[in-house]
């Protein structure tokens, strides 16, 4: 079994997630708005088209749900960025 990470200590404290400085900030500002752009456009096609219009493209309702279920996992991803200071 591996012993672990490089300076990892297991009776050290634990690893703090969070930006120590602007570019740190500013970097995962972008990343976590690039997931909420994600999410609006899954979102915003499901609600712009209709079943119907789907149909006519191809889409059946297994698409539909596959965009349904990206657009839920798009909200874990920008749940999980750690935007605190």
């Amino acid at each position: 079994m591996p012993s672990g990470g490089v300076g990892v200590n297991p009776n050290g404290p634990p690893p703090e997630y969070r930006p120590w400085s602007d570019y740190d900030f500013q970097s995962l500002n972008l990343g976590l708005n690039q997931e909420w752009i994600e999410l609006d456009l899954f979102h915003y096609g499901l609600a712009k088209f209709s079943k119907q219009e789907f149909y006519d493209a191809g889409l059946n309702d297994d698409y539909q749900f596959l965009i349904e279920w990206m657009a839920d996992q798009e909200v874990g991803h920008a749940t999980s960025f750690p935007m605190t200071t």
